[in-house]
């Protein structure tokens, strides 16, 4: 789950994926603006299979809270 989560955001913000770690901060290393964060939320959305409640989204503040929360999402599939 973790690496096809790194795959995504570092084909969405063009970085080498092992520059991406759990504690990466989604705004201020990856560089994500409001728009952009949004698009990448639809994107993982579509990727998972999941819908993100934009209530949920809002706490997404570093790479480890995006994959525990798909990982919570998709457990079971």
């Amino acid at each position: 789950m973790f690496e096809r989560l790194l795959a995504i955001l570092a084909e969405y913000v063009a970085l080498d994926p092992r520059e991406i770690t759990p504690e990466t901060d989604l705004r201020t290393d990856l560089g994500l603006n409001s728009l952009e964060f949004i698009h990448l939320i639809t994107v993982l959305e579509s990727e998972f299979h999941v819908a993100i409640p934009d209530r949920d989204a809002i706490h997404f503040q570093v790479i480890g809270d995006v994959a525990a929360y798909l990982e919570k999402e998709t457990a079971g599939r």
